[in-house]
């Protein structure tokens, strides 16, 4: 599958669920290199572009259960699919995003014991939070114009302040097992990743 391919999944399912497509991107970038037949080695269940988890429950399915659109016709081979594989992870993001907010949002979506973290960190996967950062400002960048800048800019460094300033808004996060999240049931470790259900 071509790069022009996967950004124009990238932003059809980003746009599907609000997330911005190049944030997806750069999560798809850390978690796969976007690779979309990525197996992760450690635990042979998380698939794809953007590394979703599945359990598998012994007949191709998958016995984790998320509560997002598709979920029900998820298989193991079907998370090879780019553009289903997008789908999911782009739901599952999206709603860390609401929930928590950035970068939480990004520490979670990779391990789900950061939910009990500060909102803005420090972070026990932070060099994963800070790898989706930087890959999002390169991201961001290649979209300028190609131009001089008439004084230097630094994108990754100005997200890194934001974030630095988000807190001071406070470090309250909801329960995950609210009705409105992607996670039906919560069988994890607290090393487990959050794409677990």
């Amino acid at each position: 599958m071509s790069p022009r391919s996967i950004d124009d999944l990238l932003k059809k399912w980003g746009a599907a669920y609000g997330v911005e497509w190049r944030l997806l991107k750069a999560v798809a970038v850390t978690e796969s290199r976007l690779n979309p037949n990525a197996v992760n080695s450690a635990d042979n269940e998380s698939i794809g572009l953007m590394q979703v988890l599945c359990r598998p429950d012994g007949l191709g399915g998958c016995s984790n259960k998320l509560n997002v659109d598709g979920w029900s016709e998820a298989t193991r081979k079907k998370l090879f699919d780019p553009s289903f594989n997008i789908r999911i992870g782009a739901q599952i993001l999206a709603w860390n995003i609401r929930t928590y907010g950035l970068p939480k949002a990004i520490a979670v979506y990779n391990r789900w014991a950061e939910r009990t973290a500060l909102v803005a960190g420090p972070f026990e996967n932070q060099s994963y939070v800070d790898a989706v950062l930087h890959n999002d400002a390169r991201a961001e960048l290649q979209m300028l114009p190609n131009r001089q800048l008439a004084e230097p800019f630094d994108l990754f460094g100005h997200l890194q302040q934001a974030h630095r300033n988000a807190a001071r808004h406070g470090s309250t996060h909801r329960d995950f097992s609210s009705t409105n999240s992607p996670w039906r049931s919560l069988r994890r470790s607290a090393t487990s990743s959050s794409r677990d259900g």
